[in-house]
């Protein structure tokens, strides 16, 4: 069967608003939705010989942000289909697609030449919400013998799943390298469906590439900002994380004596204290706490202090003299007896204590919200409100957070093979699919 996406003509998605695109093809016509009426345009002069093996290219060009990424997003979630008796992912497709002498017609769009359409030649499938979503045995027969094969430098969270013939060649690789070496644990449950999980502790398999791609790009950047030929973020999310999240600096997960991880674990309340509770009653719902930023601040600072403590700890098992930790996080001494490389230590907590003067936090909040909607299964929500804020791209605090980086790899001992950090990066606003595929394919050349 000769499977040839010819057109697609989208409802909204995105940018894109009624509006068509043919493709190149060897088949009869072109296609113009209009009016209700999918018309059938002579067919596209083919100057170009690709050889027995591949019948057409479309090349998609377009200004940053005019759409491009979308109309292959929409393509892809058009043709996910069903397989071996297994559903594939459905996704809702308004819209009109056609492959063959297939015309998939969405039911809540008016077409009015039907009958002229398969006097044409045509096989006409309506759907409710995705093309493939039915599969009549005479359409399976014949859509399941075909794979569609598809690169995208961008990761799809359907790369794992083998109950659809839709394969990103690109995305394999990149997904079991990121599951393994991130400091993430897996949500394995959220990993199995096409959603981004609920905001918890753990990560859907998205999400760990998400950071790591962003760790990535923000590590490239830093490096040779001014060779730039993109626009510069305004400015850059910083998301210290903590013991709950982060499976190298989780205590909780060694054998060692309990008295030692109960008094981390009442150093962390101690330092979350001013926020609130960590168990938010009924009688908290409606309730607005306010902040200063000094306040804020200094809280995520203490938390910094806490994981270089917890990261000593799970690597070498012993907490050591509780008198001088909690001198070190509260009082600012550093440790006589605790870290191997006191330099590294003062260098880190000077890079990290620049970056919470200069940073932008949120001061005015709802416990009810982060506790019980924005992270209903994180071990403690207060964590996350104070570990995530803004900060300015400019060139003094690139400075400073590329020797943050710098300094945690350091602490980490990292390489190839052995990856480790506390602190995750984000550009603001996010690169566009075009930019991040620009980083993509450049953070390639470099090593970490």
């Amino acid at each position: 069967m000769n499977s040839e996406l010819k057109y697609i003509w989208i409802k909204e998605f995105r940018v894109l608003k009624n509006i068509g695109f043919n493709f190149n093809h060897l088949g009869k016509h072109k296609f113009e939705y209009t009016k209700e009426v999918l018309n059938l345009l002579p067919p596209f002069s083919n100057k170009l010989d690709f050889g027995d093996k591949i019948s057409s290219i479309t090349a998609i060009a377009g200004q940053n942000a005019s759409g491009k990424s979308s109309l292959c997003e929409t393509i892809i979630e058009a043709v996910a289909t069903l397989t071996n008796g297994s559903l594939g992912y459905n996704y809702n497709f308004n819209g009109i697609v056609v492959f063959g002498d297939h015309i998939f017609i969405n039911e809540k769009i008016k077409v009015g030449n039907l009958k002229s359409l398969m006097k044409n030649g045509y096989q006409i499938v309506e759907f409710k919400e995705s093309p493939f979503e039915s599969m009549r045995a005479d359409i399976r027969a014949e859509f399941e013998k075909i794979g569609f094969i598809y690169y995208s430098n961008l990761f799809d969270k359907r790369a794992e799943n083998k109950a659809n013939n839709l394969f990103n060649i690109s995305s394999y690789n990149l997904l079991k390298a990121d599951k393994y070496y991130s400091q993430y644990y897996l949500d394995e449950a959220q990993s199995l469906r096409s959603g981004i999980s609920p905001y918890n502790d753990k990560k859907s398999e998205s999400e760990i590439h998400e950071y790591e791609e962003s760790f990535r790009f923000i590590n490239y950047y830093l490096s040779d900002v001014t060779n730039m030929h993109i626009a510069a973020p305004f400015s850059f999310f910083i998301l210290p994380t903590y013991f709950g999240n982060n499976r190298k600096l989780d205590f909780r997960q060694i054998e060692v004596d309990f008295e030692d991880k109960n008094y981390l674990e009442n150093l962390a309340e101690e330092i979350l204290s001013p926020i609130g509770y960590k168990y938010v009653n009924s009688q908290d719902y409606a309730k607005i706490i306010n902040l200063t930023k000094a306040t804020i601040a200094n809280i995520c600072f203490n938390i910094y202090k806490l994981n270089l403590i917890c990261q000593v700890f799970v690597k070498i098992k012993t907490l050591g003299d509780k008198a001088e930790i909690y001198n070190f996080i509260f009082f600012d001494k550093l440790p006589d007896t605790i870290f191997e490389d006191k330099d590294l230590i003062t260098a880190l907590l000077s890079d990290f204590w620049k970056i919470c003067k200069q940073g932008s936090f949120e001061t005015e909040f709802s416990p009810d919200r982060y506790a019980n909607i924005l992270y209903p299964e994180a071990y403690d929500w207060r964590f996350y409100l104070v570990c995530w804020f803004r900060i300015k791209n400019t060139e003094t605090n690139r400075r400073v957070i590329a020797s943050l980086i710098q300094n945690e790899n350091k602490l980490f001992h990292n390489n190839q093979n052995i990856s480790g950090r506390i602190c995750d990066y984000f550009m603001s606003p996010n690169p566009s699919s075009g930019e991040s595929s620009y980083y993509s394919y450049l953070v390639g050349f470099i090593k970490y």
